[in-house]
């Protein structure tokens, strides 16, 4: 299921709030991953609630917060997830996120591996485009945390391109500090 498109109403509305930071394969945010246990069985959410939308005519944000219901060996999750879209000069944007997991344990789950307790990611990106659109910039940082592991992964990207209708180039350049990036949902995206 996690490889299909999204198709939960609730996190389609104003999606790109959340899930359009990093690339293809490294994503801090995956909705189809909440709702999931480590092996794809589905797990019932319990309540959910997210308020999205412009504060100004040059600033969006959203804030989301989902609660998953304990079931066997699988605690139940709280998922947090606040990100911020200001738009500088005409046609480019800062944004900025912060997403938490963090898992409920009780007395049922003795045996919780204490890497499963929390994932957190912040990031933040700019997105740089010229008033024709042919030019486009962009860089980014986002840093991923869990118990017991003292250095922060992360992810940095730099690029820029120009896109015609008869030219097109880009370059990109990225680095990841680890094997490994987790992501809010804790599904593992591989850096090679």
């Amino acid at each position: 299921n996690i490889f299909f498109p999204e198709r939960r109403t609730f996190f389609l509305e104003n999606a790109d709030l959340f899930s359009n930071y990093g690339i293809p394969g490294i994503r801090p945010f995956y909705s189809r991953t909440i709702g999931l246990d480590n092996n794809g069985n589905k797990i019932p959410i319990l309540a959910g609630a997210r308020i999205s939308g412009n504060i100004t005519k040059k600033t969006r944000i959203g804030l989301m917060n989902m609660q998953t219901q304990a079931k066997g060996a699988t605690a139940g999750q709280s998922y947090t997830a606040i990100s911020i879209n200001q738009q500088v000069q005409k046609r480019s944007v800062l944004k900025a996120y912060y997403f938490d997991r963090t898992a409920r344990i009780d007395s049922n789950h003795k045996n919780f591996s204490s890497l499963d307790k929390y994932g957190r990611n912040a990031g933040i990106d700019y997105n740089y485009s010229d008033m024709s659109g042919k030019w486009n910039g962009w860089s980014s940082y986002h840093a991923s945390f869990k118990d017991q592991i003292n250095t922060p992964e992360f992810y940095t990207a730099v690029g820029g391109g120009y896109i015609d209708r008869k030219f097109t180039t880009i370059v990109d350049f990225s680095n990841i500090n680890a094997d490994k990036i987790i992501s809010m949902g804790d599904s593992i995206y591989d850096s090679n």
